[in-house]
Parts: structure tokens; C-alpha cells; sequence
């Protein structure tokens, strides 16, 4: 992946600008509506980002399965034939194996290491819940964005419809501040060759050139802040394929646009925690990402870097 690899400012060696994760995607769960004006809520269809090992809640692994349409007809209306199948008797889940997820308007569209999913934001305050809390990211297949979510797009919005949004990221992104701000742009490039942007992590990580909130980073990555969920519900590896709808996953990793972290949530960093304090997350990660395994472990070093899917 030489075409993403940038020359630090030190002139030292360039470490690999992503880091393998496993990627897992909701096959069962709460149908995406649109244009009803509801809360966000994690539904059927979205892509998950985990810091361990395993697809939780019996979900699969973005791994290109060919799905029966009669036994998921629900996930079939939303994903199609995006990413294969013969759209009669099957259709696919999205491929990220050694694979980024990135934001697009041709969903299934494959271009050197790249795939095409709908890059959204959730736009409003989830309701009586905590999570998805307004400024988050996430990737999701189908080809339009669910209640409480919107494109990622760089579209200009007023800032009196969507105050709790603009009071979370600002004019990062545009906008005049006064009334208008703008949302990120992860679906549209200049670069012809390539078809959007997958979030990086804004900061400097060791070796790598240090990376701000709202910067391109040609040719797949834009900076935000990739924070992991150190409480919420503990991922069984059993399941019916959804995930909780309104309640964060430990070990979970998300994109978000705010230059502040929420309450649950940790920059990933590569902090050391200490185990005594953290005993359930570290059984999830162990030493995956550093630490001496005895008193402290590392958390996902996410700055300068984009997530790329795990080969499993």
C-alpha cells in the first residue's frame, strides 16, 4: 500500500499508515428507515470496527459471503447486489479483507485497496440514549443514510436545524459559523482515480507525519478523531447478527468529527491503561497493541492511520 505511505517530517522511516482490524456488519436488527425524522440508532446494515479478535453477536465478518435473499430479504432490500451476487437467489456482504472502507456514491465500487460504502454522521441526539452520540461516524451499505444520520457528503447546513451537531464540530469542516456549517467530505475526491475517504486518525503517530481534523491525506484518508469504547456492553461471541441499538460495544471503534471525547470513549492513542482498572477490556485486547500484559496494556494507535479490514 506504498501509494498512501507520506514522508514524515523528521525523514525517519514511514511505519504503515493503517492498522488490520476486525470489521463486522449487522445481518439482523432494526430496519434503516428514511426521511422519517427519528433518532439514529445502530441498524441493520452498518459496518462495525472492533479492537479484538471475533464478530460479536453472532455477526459475520465483512468477508464477501453470498447471502440467501429468501432468509434475508430485510438486508437484501438495503444492501442489493452492491457488492455481488446474482441478485436472484443471492447477494453479498461487503469484502474488506485486507480492504478500506471508504465513503462513496457507486456503493460496491472497488479501486486499489479501496471499497465504496455511504459514509454517514448522525446528525441528531439519539433520543433517551447516549450512543450514537451526534458527530459519530460509521460506514454503512446501502446507498442512502437512515434517520438521525446524514451523509457525509461536505454538504452546508443550518446551523438552527441542527444545533446539537454544530455545537459538536463547529466550522471544522466550513461553514460561516453565523448561520451555516459544514459536514465532512468523505464521499467526494478530486483524484479522479479514486473513489472517496475513510477516516485517519488526526494526530501524530510514532514515525508518522502528524495529521489535523479535516485534513485530506491523499489518497484515502481524512482526519478525525478515532476514539474506542472503554465501557458499554461486553461482545458475546453468540448472537442473532444484530448489534444493541443504542448502547456502545466495548472494544468497539468509531470515527468522530468533535475535537472533544465523550464520556465511555478514549482517544486511540496507544495509552497504556492499567489492567487492575480495566480488567473486561483487557480480556478483550490483551497485549494486541503493547503493554507488558502484567499491570498494563496498550490501547489501538489509530493517529496517522486508516483501519483496513482483517484477512480472517
Amino acid at each position: 500500500m506504498t501509494e498512501m505511505v507520506r514522508t514524515p517530517e523528521t525523514g525517519a522511516p514511514q511505519p504503515d499508515p493503517f492498522l488490520t482490524m476486525q470489521t463486522a456488519l449487522a445481518i439482523d436488527g432494526a430496519f434503516p428507515p428514511r426521511d422519517g425524522g427519528g433518532p439514529p440508532n445502530i441498524v441493520l446494515g452498518m459496518i462495525h470496527s472492533l479492537a479484538f479478535s471475533y464478530p460479536p453477536f453472532g455477526t459475520p465478518p465483512c468477508a464477501g459471503q453470498l447471502m440467501p435473499i429468501a432468509q434475508y430479504t430485510k438486508l437484501f432490500s438495503i444492501l442489493g447486489t452492491s457488492f455481488g451476487g446474482n441478485g436472484a437467489t443471492t447477494f453479498a456482504l461487503p469484502d474488506l479483507r485486507n480492504m478500506i472502507a471508504v465513503g462513496g456514491t457507486m456503493i460496491g465500487q472497488q479501486q486499489a485497496y479501496a471499497l465504496a460504502c455511504t459514509a454517514m454522521i448522525a446528525a441528531t441526539p439519539p433520543g433517551q440514549a447516549s450512543y450514537p452520540m451526534v458527530g459519530m461516524v460509521a460506514m454503512f451499505g446501502g446507498n442512502y443514510a437512515p434517520d438521525g444520520w446524514l451523509v457525509a457528503d461536505g454538504s452546508t447546513l443550518p446551523i438552527a436545524q441542527y444545533v446539537p451537531l454544530f455545537e459538536a464540530i463547529g466550522t471544522t469542516y466550513g461553514g460561516d459559523g453565523v448561520s451555516t456549517f459544514c459536514l465532512p467530505n468523505l464521499t467526494t475526491i478530486e483524484d479522479p482515480d479514486y473513489t472517496g475517504l475513510a477516516p485517519m486518525g488526526a494526530g501524530r503517530g510514532p514515525g508518522l507525519p502528524s495529521v489535523a481534523l479535516g485534513e485530506v491525506v491523499p489518497p484515502y484518508g481524512f482526519g478525525l478523531n478515532y476514539l474506542i469504547s472503554l465501557t458499554g456492553v461486553f461482545p458475546p461471541s453468540g448472537g442473532n447478527g444484530s448489534f444493541p441499538p443504542t448502547d456502545p460495544i466495548m472494544g468497539e471503534m468509531v470515527a468522530f468529527t468533535g475535537a472533544s471525547t465523550p464520556a465511555g470513549w478514549a482517544l486511540a492513542d496507544g495509552s497504556l491503561l492499567a489492567i487492575a482498572d480495566n480488567q473486561p477490556l483487557f480480556a478483550l485486547l490483551g497485549t494486541t497493541y503493547g503493554g507488558d500484559g502484567q499491570t498494563d496494556f496498550a490501547l489501538p494507535d489509530l493517529r496517522g492511520r486508516v483501519v483496513m479490514g482483517a484477512n480472517n
